[in-house]
């Protein structure tokens, strides 16, 4: 069993154990509704995915008369514009039907806590909350309202498996910082790459709307780069991933992503994510089963360690034309295919004539 395998099953097979809890009471027959609100800082491939599957987990998980409900009036996606995030967040803040608020991406957290919002926070995908300010040094949410989840030494766990795939001196480092942590998470990134032999470079662009400028900060960087490393494309839609990802791969340019699937889809090169998003999802569902039980938001745990494992687009791989380890590559989940440019092809009239010569007895 491939090792990536091995390593979601473990993720989801903890996730499960957690799941053991007492429940609140509820008469029989009865049917107690929890009213849940959801705040993102923008559309992203990755919050709907990862939304859908804690909606999923959590409804697998709710104890007998407990029904979890999204409700319109809690609903609030900013269209990455960060005052958009800002007004959001404070219309919200005057919604007294939401018991709890489901929060993914930069900014909408901290918007909520400026805005005054006291109920509890479930925080379900940040970058790197530590540098952001949401966490202190032992991985405790700031206020009693939130829960957040943190994946441990990611970043560090990353770079080490592009430095083993690819061997850079030089590589680029792209992210959205919600805040002010950008110097923090680049200075603690660039520790880690020395250690591994790289020198790390990045560059902070935004646009108009105060997102991260993807595209601005790729032209920003010195051209001899040998390597990239991507945080979550936050502000990009499919076309325009697809788009970044391409221009990547035209240069030749291997880049390992935060993100797994389903940005693999769009045509990323490696992720070292060593758990699913529905390990991830049922890890937040069971956090809300213990928020409804009274339990307080910031007393839950923020994370467990992401593992190794690779996920390798084959296509793209193709088209970087970059080795990688054998023993990497047989290891890996992967995804697509690539045909070499030198391997014939055939018409479909051709094909089946040379499968019929190749088995004459077909042919009576």
């Amino acid at each position: 069993m491939p090792s990536i395998m091995k390593n979601a099953i473990v993720g989801l097979l903890l996730a499960i154990c957690l799941a053991a809890t007492t429940t609140p009471t509820v008469r029989a027959g009865e049917t107690k509704k929890i009213f849940l609100g959801y705040f993102e800082a923008g559309r992203y491939t990755v919050h709907s995915a990862l939304r859908e599957e804690f909606e999923r987990q959590a409804q697998l998980l709710a104890p007998e008369g407990i029904e979890f409900i999204f409700i319109p009036q809690g609903y609030r996606s900013a269209g990455w514009k960060r005052d958009s995030s800002h007004i959001f967040a404070r219309q919200l803040a005057g919604v007294d039907k939401v018991d709890v608020m489901i929060t993914m991406g930069p900014w909408v957290v901290e918007d909520l806590i400026e805005a005054g919002y006291k109920k509890p926070i479930l925080a379900m995908y940040r970058f790197e909350p530590m540098a952001e300010g949401l966490v202190d040094n032992g991985g405790n949410p700031k206020w009693p309202n939130l829960t957040i989840h943190g994946k441990t030494n990611k970043i560090e766990s990353d770079l080490t498996a592009l430095a083993g795939l690819f061997h850079p001196k030089k590589v680029g480092f792209l992210f959205f910082p919600s805040g002010s942590e950008y110097d923090s998470v680049v200075s603690g990134a660039a520790f880690l790459a020395q250690r591994l032999n790289m020198e790390l470079v990045s560059a902070n662009e935004a646009d108009n709307f105060g997102t991260f400028a993807f595209f601005r900060a790729l032209d920003k960087l010195p051209k001899d780069i040998e390597a990239f490393y991507i945080g979550p494309l936050w502000g990009l839609d499919e076309q325009k991933m697809s788009a970044f990802f391409d221009r990547l791969a035209v240069a030749g340019i291997p880049f390992l992503t935060y993100d797994a699937n389903p940005t693999i889809q769009f045509g990323a090169l490696v992720s070292n994510a060593g758990y699913t998003h529905i390990a991830e999802a049922r890890f937040n569902a069971h956090k809300l089963i213990q928020i409804i039980n009274k339990e307080r938001p910031s007393d839950l745990p923020t994370g467990f360690a992401p593992t190794i494992g690779l996920t390798i687009n084959l296509k793209t791989l193709g088209a970087i034309k970059k080795p990688i380890p054998a023993e990497a590559l047989r290891e890996a989940l992967k995804f697509g295919y690539f045909v070499p440019e030198d391997v014939s092809r055939y018409s479909v009239t051709e094909a089946i004539s040379r499968t019929l010569a190749h088995h004459p007895s077909y042919q009576s």
